[in-house]
């Protein structure tokens, strides 16, 4: 079985691609719990005088809420990290057939237009990436005999 190796340039943008993702990933970890666990932070209190008492609420529940949507966040871009970082680097290693090959490079276009919306740089080198490793799949003859 003919296994696929990816192109030089596709291999840095996706690179770069999981470097971008994983950091975001991380950093949404942490801005959710921190954002859960602001009332345990010393500095709080000083931020408390500055609200008046009957607000106080508003502040808890927006620090909360918001804290609790980023962590989720932070897990599903984590989980998707992952299974990208698994798949891409196989693909890198050329562990896979050209057929599985284009399928691996569709997913990575569609992971690439879903990501313009949460981290823009991430989601254009993905649709790059992904655009010319399957249009060099698609391009190339297949070549299975030799003179």
């Amino acid at each position: 079985m003919n296994n696929y190796v990816m192109e030089k340039t596709s291999k840095t943008l996706t690179i770069f691609g999981l470097v971008l993702e994983g950091f975001a990933a991380l950093s949404s970890l942490i801005a959710g719990i921190v954002l859960v666990n602001i009332d345990r932070f010393p500095f709080v209190e000083e931020v408390y005088v500055t609200i008046p008492a009957d607000e106080e609420w508003i502040f808890e529940l927006m620090t909360g809420v918001i804290g609790v949507v980023i962590l989720i966040i932070g897990i599903v871009l984590g989980i998707m990290f992952t299974i990208n970082f698994i798949l891409f680097t196989k693909l890198m290693k050329g562990d896979y057939s050209k057929e599985t090959a284009k399928k691996i490079y569709k997913y990575q276009i569609v992971w690439g237009i879903i990501s313009l919306l949460m981290n823009t740089l991430t989601g254009i080198l993905y649709l790059i990436s992904g655009f010319q490793g399957f249009e060099g799949l698609k391009n190339k003859p297949e070549v299975s005999e030799r003179y």
